[in-house]
């Protein structure tokens, strides 16, 4: 867990501006260790690769909005948006969705 979350952290640190596609090389370890997790079935390479990712998006969408200042808005607009649309599900679909969550944390307990 120490050696993925330093290699994810560097890259994180240092790979933000790269020159081809901003955010490329944090956000494909992100999620190497994310299927890793899932594959492997580790909690470790899956807490670390969605912290990683989390923060490279976070990072990215603070910077498009220091940029781009009408961004804010329209970001803000369909964030909005969507969780009304998530709220309305979540209140039609409570039952379902309490079954689900319960059945996903009895699978992560048999995890190592």
């Amino acid at each position: 867990m120490l050696g993925s979350g330093i290699i994810c952290g560097y890259a994180v640190v240092f790979y933000q501006n790269s020159y081809l596609i901003p955010g490329l090389i944090p956000g494909i370890l992100s999620l190497v260790a994310i299927f890793a997790g899932l594959a492997l079935r580790i909690r470790a390479f899956l807490y670390i690769g969605t912290a990683t990712f989390l923060v490279t998006g976070f990072y990215h969408l603070v910077i498009s909005i220091l940029r781009y200042p009408f961004l804010k808005w329209v970001i803000g607009l369909l964030v909005g948006i969507i969780l009304i649309f998530i709220a309305a599900n979540f209140e039609s679909r409570r039952q379902q969705l309490t079954s689900l969550l319960n059945n996903t944390n009895d699978e992560f307990r048999e995890w190592e």
